[in-house]
Order: C-alpha cells, then structure tokens, then sequence
C-alpha cells in the first residue's frame, strides 16, 4: 500500500468541508482530525472570514524589523562606495560622517 501524500491546506479543506456537511460536533470532528479544539475554532474563523484563501499558510516573515537600516543611508552609502571604489568600511565610514 501506497502512502498518503496531504497537505496543510488540504487538510484544512476536508476539516471546513466536514462541518459544513454537519453531523459532527466540534470535539468529534477535532479529535478525528487530531487537532485542538482551539485550532478547529482558529480555522472556521479563518474560513469565515476570507474564504478558502483563510486556510492558507501565512508568512511569518515580520513586517518591519526594528535594526534594519534605512534605505536613504543604504543609498548614500552604495553612491559613496561607487564613487570610491577602492576605499573600504573605514575610509566610506569616515568620509559619510565627516
């Protein structure tokens, strides 16, 4: 026998699928799919409110990073460096501060 090959999103699809279908209570239908009742209340919220796309996977990249460095500073320092081409950290360093 073959294995099963699922994903994420599909999984999620049966589990909205199977209650909108009815019959289920949320315990019944969470233990079937081996998951917390939390996370079976997280996805039908999820569904509710943007369709299929909600049970997608969300990035978890973080939308502003707090010591990232600005994009003007990173604009002076590539012109100082394509005006200098030879000068390293240092000398590029002193010459933006001075």
């Amino acid at each position: 026998m073959a294995w099963k090959e699922t994903n994420v999103f599909e999984e999620r699809m049966k589990f909205v699928v199977a209650w909108k279908r009815g019959g289920w209570s949320l315990t019944d239908l969470c233990h079937e799919f081996n998951i917390s009742r939390v996370t079976g209340y997280k996805y039908l919220k999820q569904y509710k409110l943007y369709g299929i796309d909600g049970l997608k996977d969300k990035s978890r990249r973080p939308k502003y990073h707090p010591h990232q460095t600005r994009k003007k500073i990173i604009e002076l320092i590539l012109q100082e460096r394509k005006d200098h081409p030879r000068w390293g950290a240092r000398k590029l360093l002193a010459s933006l501060c001075a």
